[in-house]
Formats: structure tokens, C-alpha cells, sequence
């Protein structure tokens, strides 16, 4: 009697067999789910690394690791609005006859001496000053009332000051120290001049001297630039005795400003005067590292915009500025270790932005610094180098446009000075300081759309050959067994015989 051959596909759970995969113990709506779970994985992983391909960036925002750390570098202070004054008081000025504007409203005069005097919102205030030139002053002559107490922009040369005391109580104790003069505006025909009241003596700080603390001097003389509030007409003696009309103005700032004069070589930028050795790092020298040193700042600006962008394309070739690299460890050091070797030489790298490109401008929000350059715009931010250096510029605001934080960009120019500059983490490090000829966006390339998509098609379709096969596959296997069911049920005696 022939012992009866057990199926192994009867009933039951179904059996591994040896070399068979987990999947194998799936059916095949299973199979298609892994592998279907697979593909939505595979996909994720492709837009995640096509998201930081564009982004790449946002890698290289953090700051240069720190060297030394010297405590908070501090808080700007900031302020909103308008600051009001009583309008009663100007109301209350009396400037239409001649006679009128031969003497200065004492009442308002005082009033507002002492609020500039008290208030750090009026002495501060400079957002959006209208500057006092010949057409806007022709316009206050003609109708002064809607000027009053209104903030004012000026620049022009110093032709008179006298410092004067005086007894005051109340309003008036602002009149008790005070410097008063006029200054010439404009020279046309008629002569656009001011008069000025102010309670903060107009002194001024020789920064381009190399020692930590200049002496400051009065100003007595030169140019001048300042901001202040409109008061009245005033008649005033011009430097001939002679009686002109002027305007008068509580000057809240006054400071030195200079005559333009030409820039047209390296030796016109005085770069002599510069002290940025690394061993004043540390010493009680230290903060001649963060001095800008702005009068040779400006004048290198100003020696760079005819060289600078595309305009200055042909002049950088005439004068043969092949540019050096500095971008790495040891060219990084040499630069910052000594930079008298390397002052004014001509170098280029590339790197991305850290911040929007900073743009100072004479009539804008933040004013360009007086200098003797005649540059009333110019640019600044940092450069976070393809070897993850920091590179602080000043360049031509012309060659800026459009930049924003974060862009891809190449940049050429002069090595200017070591700058000690502070980092978010309140640390400090020293970094290169350029005046740039050339800031320009790297676009990436366009993406290929066609190679896009064939390459989408064919991840589809391979995707769509592995489930047919898988279910093919199951088929195959399933017909495979039903005939091994029957070739053992035809080999097994009939058992009821």
C-alpha cells in the first residue's frame, strides 16, 4: 500500500521555502503597496535634494567660527515718528514785516532750544529730511506758516560763529549757553543763507588721525552740514555788514562736511594714514581695528566707480587688474596677518551674499558720511567666501542693484584694511575689508525640462515594469502550483479503491 503524499499547498498557513524573501510571504496587492510605498519614498528623497540644490545657501548663513570673544556688541536705538511739537507756539511767530524778522521770536526761540536740548527724540530725528535748497526756500519765504517747526536738511560753508551765555530760568535757561552763526547755502543770485541757533557746541573728531582718541576741536570754519528745525524768516548781517534775508533754524546736529576734490589715483586716496596690523588686536590699540577710517573709505570708492560694473569693464582691461585669489586658509592669513604688503592689490573670489546689500545714500534714511570725495551713494555688507570666510566690502551702489542676501555671486576688488567685525554670537574676529570694482550675480543654469521629463517617464516606467512583473510573476506561480495540484492528484491512487 503506497503511504499517500501530504500536500503542502492543503489548508494551512503558507510555508516559507527556503531563499525566499519577506516579500514572498506578501500576496500581491501587498507586493504592489511596498513597492508602491518605495517609489512615493524615492520621490520624496528627489524633491528634498532638488529643494537643497536651489537653497544651498541657507547652509552657508552661519558665521565664520569665532576666535575671540570680546562680549554683546549692542543694541541700535531706533525712532518712530515724528516728534510733535506745540503748535501753539508756532502759531504764535510774527515774521511779516521787516521789522518782525529783525528779532527773533524769543518765546519760541527758547521753547524749542529746550525741547532739542531735552528731548533725544528731536535731536536725534533725521528720517526723511527735506534738504533747504533754492527752490524750497523760495517756497518758505513766500508762505512760512505751513514750514514752521518742520525738520530740514542743510549743507554750505561756515561764515560765521559766536558762542554766547546768557542768564535764563524756565524755558529761557536753554538760551543760557548757546552758539549762534550763519551759513551760506547756496551762492546764486540772491544768496540762499541760514541762521543758526544750537545748544550742542558744533565740535568735531579727526578720525582719519591714527590714534584711538582724536582731540576734538569746535568748528569754527569750512564746511559744514547739519539738520535743524525752521523757526522764521530772519534778516541777519551777511560777512560785509550788510543786511540779508536768512532763515532761521534750531540746528539740531551740525558737523563737518568738506569741499569735493578729485580722486584719480591711489596716492589721492591716503592710504598712509591707515593702522590695521593683526598685533593691535588685543592691545589697548584695539579699536583703530574698527575705525573705517571714512575720508580714505570714500575716496577709494570714488577711485573704484570708474572701474566698477560693466561701464568699467574696458578700464579695468586698459589697466591690466588681473585679479589674485585669497580664498583659502593660507592666503586668508596672509592677508589679515600683514596688510601693508597687500594694500591696495586686486583680488577675486566667489561666495554668497550674507545680507542684502546696505546702501548708504545723502538722501535717503541712513545719509552717506560727509567726505571730500563727492560720493553721496555707496554700498556695504559681508561675503561669506566658498571656503567659508567672511569678506566685508564697500563698493559704487551701482554695481548692487537687484542683489538680495543669500544670491551667488563673484566679486572683484581692492584689499582696503583689516575691520575687527562682530558677529551675531557677540564674538569678534578679524576679516578683510574690500572696496569692490565688480559684484555680480552667478544664475544657475536653466534646468533641462526634456531630460526632466524623460527622466520622469522612465522612473515611471520602470516603476510600472516592476509591478507588472511582480504580478506576472504571481500569476505564473499561481498557475505553476495549480498544475503541480493536479499532476499529484492524478499520481494519487484513488482512495477508494
Amino acid at each position: 500500500m503506497t503511504t499517500p503524499r501530504k500536500d503542502p499547498f492543503a489548508g494551512g498557513p503558507l510555508r516559507l521555502q527556503r531563499g525566499l524573501s519577506v516579500l514572498a510571504t506578501l500576496g500581491p496587492k501587498g507586493r504592489i503597496f511596498v513597492l508602491c510605498l518605495f517609489f512615493v519614498v524615492l520621490l520624496g528623497i528627489w524633491f528634498g535634494l532638488r529643494n537643497y540644490a536651489e537653497n544651498w545657501e541657507k547652509g552657508r548663513d552661519a558665521d565664520h567660527p569665532p576666535t575671540k570673544v570680546l562680549g554683546p556688541a549692542g543694541f541700535p536705538f531706533e525712532i518712530e515718528g515724528v516728534p510733535t511739537l506745540d503748535p501753539s507756539q508756532a502759531a504764535a511767530i510774527r515774521d511779516a514785516t521787516p521789522e518782525e524778522q529783525r528779532k527773533a521770536s524769543d518765546e519760541a526761540l527758547a521753547y524749542v532750544m529746550l525741547e532739542t536740548l531735552q528731548a533725544p527724540a528731536v535731536a536725534a530725528f533725521d528720517t526723511n529730511l527735506m534738504p533747504l535748497v533754492p527752490g524750497l526756500a523760495e517756497q518758505i519765504r513766500q508762505d512760512p506758516a505751513p514750514h514752521r517747526f518742520k525738520f530740514y536738511r542743510f549743507r554750505g560753508k561756515l561764515e560765521s560763529i559766536e558762542e554766547k551765555f546768557e542768564q535764563g530760568e524756565g524755558a529761557n535757561r536753554a538760551m543760557a549757553h548757546y552758539h549762534r552763526g550763519t551759513i551760506l547755502v547756496d551762492p546764486g543770485d540772491p544768496p540762499l543763507r541760514i541762521t543758526f541757533f544750537t545748544p550742542f557746541p558744533p565740535r568735531h573728531q579727526d578720525e582719519q588721525l591714527p590714534v584711538v582718541s582724536p582731540p576734538m576741536e569746535l568748528i569754527t570754519d569750512g564746511f559744514v552740514r547739519g539738520r535743524g528745525i525752521f523757526l522764521q524768516r530772519y534778516l541777519d548781517l551777511d560777512p560785509a555788514s550788510r543786511e540779508t534775508p536768512t532763515l532761521l533754524i534750531v540746528a539740531t546736529l551740525l558737523e563737518r562736511d568738506y569741499e569735493a576734490r578729485p580722486v584719480e589715483t591711489l596716492a589721492d586716496v591716503g592710504l598712509d594714514a591707515i593702522r590695521d596690523d593683526k598685533s593691535l588686536w588685543g592691545s589697548p590699540d584695539e579699536p583703530l581695528l574698527r575705525r573705517p577710517y571714512t575720508l580714505s573709505l570714500l575716496r577709494f570708492v570714488k577711485y573704484a566707480e570708474p572701474r566698477a560694473g560693466e561701464a568699467g569693464r574696458a578700464r579695468r582691461e586698459a589697466e591690466k587688474l588681473v585679479p589674485e585669489g585669497f580664498d583659502s586658509p593660507e592666503g586668508y592669513d596672509a592677508l589679515t596677518r600683514d596688510p601693508r604688503e597687500h594694500r591696495a592689490k586686486y583680488y577675486a573670489g566667489l561666495g554668497a551674499l550674507i545680507d542684502t546689500p546696505f546702501v548708504q545714500d545723502l538722501d535717503g534714511d541712513v545719509r552717506v558720511e560727509a567726505n571730500d570725495a563727492g560720493v553721496e551713494r555707496y554700498a556695504t555688507g559681508l561675503i561669506y567666501t566658498d571656503n567659508r570666510f567672511i569678506v566685508s566690502y564697500a563698493a559704487p551702489a551701482s554695481i548692487v542693484k537687484g542683489l538680495r542676501k543669500g544670491a551667488r555671486i563673484r566679486y572683484e576688488g581692492y584689499f582696503y584694511k583689516n575691520r575687527l567685525y562682530p558677529s551675531k554670537s557677540g564674538a569678534y574676529q578679524l576679516v578683510p575689508w574690500l572696496v569692490l570694482t565688480e559684484l555680480r550675480e552667478i544664475l544657475p543654469e536653466p534646468p533641462n525640462v526634456i531630460g526632466q521629463l524623460v527622466f520622469a517617464g522612465a522612473f515611471v516606467f520602470v516603476i510600472g515594469a516592476v509591478i507588472f512583473w511582480v504580478v506576472r510573476e504571481d500569476r505564473t506561480k499561481e498557475d505553476f502550483r495549480a498544475r503541480r495540484r493536479r499532476r499529484i492528484a492524478e499520481a494519487r491512487p484513488d482512495e477508494g479503491a
